[in-house]
């Protein structure tokens, strides 16, 4: 089988250049500026569709891979048109989304045959297989939308999280599946390289969704083809956009039921959100430290690749570390985490003075001028 890595990695960011051109000339798929849109945080119009070049370019060379994720490419061009025409308009219901995106994943399944047949403790009905892979797989897909939120983050986790996948492959065996991953991985890496750190173009709902569909089933096929890797091991692996995704869920629905925001209202209070708006004030420096400890995470899960008690310990030990931290950086209490983070990353003294001096900043701060309508965030974690 050949190696296409280094052909791809140039294809995407010859075609990420060119798509910056053409987006700039003629004025199309440009992202609103971070004083329009609730979730941006870029201050010049950039070209949202990052996402066309990583599928195009996984749908062609998956041709000559592998037959099973060609299918599964296909099987999301309705939810990827859908994506494009979202990256296009910027005004698309969510609930039509999220069905498009059941109709991919249930064909993907069907065509396929990958289904979840077991979380490791406990085996799956065959009856629920399909539901319940289905589930995943949207989960998956919204947990890397949701933390498409700073330069090279989202790109970032995914194509470290083909990689760890594809090691996981390599080393049991599956050298077909290894080198579709390393290909994913790629292919993300020369987005990322045009994405971060400056921002010259986004991946957009399109790129996102696909590439947590695409993860979420490769995390499928990684463990639906070998009996010896975990279940559990993708979760540890992805803990991060996992535990986004299941915070989100229940902050939007207590936000629903307390204030009566609708829950699909954006909002500026995810962890990488907060990092920046409270921590860094740094789009990069954030995403930097997000990734790195993602990283880490990653080395860490993929020792224990085979054990279920091991990954599932894991990610309750990620679920706890994550909501410490995100606690205390509601609460202003990061005078000091600043402190110590100054000493691995060149934080100047005069930027650390000024977070510490303003520890103690009431909720009514510059922070929340923006978001007094969408939700106080220090009633959802006490």
């Amino acid at each position: 089988m050949k190696d296409y890595n280094i052909l791809v990695f140039i294809l995407s960011m010859f075609i990420n250049i060119l798509i910056i051109r053409v987006s700039k000339k003629y004025h199309v798929f440009m992202d609103p500026l971070s004083d329009i849109k609730v979730q941006s945080f870029h201050k010049n119009l950039t070209p949202r569709a990052g996402g066309i070049s990583i599928y195009l370019l996984s749908l062609i060379f998956t041709y000559f891979i592998s037959q099973t994720f060609f299918l599964l490419i296909l099987a999301f061009l309705p939810s990827f048109i859908y994506g494009v025409y979202e990256d296009i308009d910027g005004n698309t219901p969510h609930k039509i989304r999220l069905l498009v995106m059941s109709i991919s994943t249930f064909l993907a399944t069907i065509m396929t045959g990958l289904t979840v047949k077991s979380i490791g403790f406990i085996a799956i009905p065959e009856i629920l297989q399909i539901p319940f892979s289905v589930f995943s797989v949207i989960g998956l897909a919204s947990a890397i939308n949701f933390i498409d939120g700073l330069n090279g983050l989202a790109s970032g986790i995914t194509t470290i999280g083909f990689l760890f996948l594809g090691l996981a492959a390599l080393m049991t065996g599956n050298y077909d599946l290894a080198v579709t991953m390393f290909l994913f991985s790629s292919l993300i890496l020369g987005f990322f390289v045009i994405n971060f750190p400056l921002g010259k173009i986004f991946l957009g709902d399109a790129g996102a969704y696909f590439l947590g569909y695409l993860i979420a089933l490769s995390s499928e096929s990684l463990v639906f083809n070998n009996t010896n890797i975990s279940p559990w091991f993708p979760v540890a692996l992805l803990g991060y956009p996992i535990i986004e995704t299941l915070f989100t869920i229940q902050r939007r629905h207590k936000r629903l039921t307390d204030k009566g925001i609708d829950f699909f209202t954006e909002e500026r209070v995810h962890l990488h959100s907060l990092l920046y708006l409270r921590v860094f004030k740094n789009n990069s420096l954030a995403s930097s430290l997000i990734v790195l400890t993602f990283m880490l995470n990653a080395l860490i899960s993929f020792q224990f690749k085979s054990s279920n008690i091991i990954c599932a310990t894991i990610f309750i030990l990620e679920s706890i570390i994550y909501l410490f931290v995100y606690k205390n950086i509601v609460n202003f209490k990061i005078g000091k985490f600043v402190a110590y983070l100054s000493k691995f990353v060149k934080l100047d003294q005069e930027k650390i003075s000024n977070i510490k001096n303003n520890s103690n900043i009431s909720n009514s701060s510059d922070f929340f001028k923006n978001e007094e309508k969408i939700l106080v965030v220090n009633d959802l974690v006490d």
